[in-house]
């Protein structure tokens, strides 16, 4: 997921979406040290941005290291 996420490839999101409903559970519960959330908005990827916070709006009080 994270390739999706650099890239700013929504579309390839939402089809990750479709194939793992849970796929943001699992990716801030991971190893990972960054949310999604907090990738795409350093890298100015603004519809990203909507669409994880549509599917997951609590990833704004998660904490970045």
């Amino acid at each position: 997921m994270y390739e999706e996420v650099v890239e700013g490839n929504v579309i390839s999101f939402l089809n990750l979406l479709l194939e793992d409903a849970i796929i943001l559970d699992r990716v801030t519960a991971g190893s990972y040290p960054e949310t999604p959330l907090y990738i795409v908005s350093v890298l100015g990827h603004t519809q990203f941005v909507r669409e994880i916070l549509c599917r997951k709006p609590k990833l704004t009080s998660e904490l970045d290291p």
